[in-house]
């Protein structure tokens, strides 16, 4: 069963949203483009985001 099914269905929440991180992190800041730069423990993660 997929997530978004078993949350419908099985708990029956109303509605969902799901974003990308970097998405939520510029509107987060208050911006809609920007470059984002995400630095893990063994891997970084740049991505550009443009009118969100």
């Amino acid at each position: 069963m997929e997530y978004t099914d078993m949350m419908f269905d099985k708990f029956g929440v109303p509605a969902e949203f799901m974003s990308k991180d970097a998405v939520l992190a510029c509107f987060s800041i208050g911006r809609t483009t920007a470059s984002l730069v995400d630095v893990g423990g063994d891997i970084a993660v740049v991505t550009p985001v443009y009118d969100g």
